[in-house]
């Protein structure tokens, strides 16, 4: 009886072993993105990703991100009926700006403007997004670290959107 009761033990082990075990999991990356306007955060959000996109595919991310509103988004008095909010970062150059966007891993720009869309809030209070056709024109004018520039897959990609 004792043999059959720790026969059972082990096989108990064994199949909590192989069943609880850590699998081999991909390396995640989690990924901050900020929306600053007068030098304050004004819209949070965040992805993730294996952490083997480059900065070009992370910079993209940014026309799908959802963003939820800070304490300072919320003092700029945004008119909540409003669907589409534009900031405005002032006249003159673009270093001037107002405005900036970073998302970690793929840079940060200045905007001139910067066009808010509200989507329905869910369940994280997430309820606005940047419109895209901005963010793909301010690909070639963003930022980016040394180690970022270095793992580019296609580098040429930033010169021929420059040249357009």
């Amino acid at each position: 009886m004792k043999t059959l009761i720790n026969l059972c033990a082990a096989f108990a082990i064994v199949v909590f072993t192989i069943v609880i075990a850590p699998s081999q999991a991909n390396a995640a990356r989690h990924i901050y993105a900020e929306v600053y306007y007068k030098h304050k955060v004004v819209l949070v959000g965040e992805w993730g990703d294996g952490g083997k996109a480059d900065a070009d595919t992370v910079w993209g991310y940014l026309k799908t991100i959802k963003f939820k509103p800070t304490d300072a988004f919320k003092n700029l008095m945004v008119n909540h009926a409003e669907k589409r909010v534009v900031l405005s970062g002032g006249g003159g150059a673009l270093a001037d700006s107002k405005i900036t966007v970073f998302i970690s891993y793929g840079g940060k720009s200045k905007f001139r403007e910067l066009s808010l869309v509200r989507i329905p809030k869910d369940e994280q209070d997430r309820e606005w997004i940047l419109d895209p056709k901005e963010v793909e024109d301010m690909f070639a004018y963003r930022l980016i670290g040394r180690r970022d520039a270095a793992r580019l897959r296609y580098p040429e990609k930033l010169k021929t959107q420059k040249s357009k």
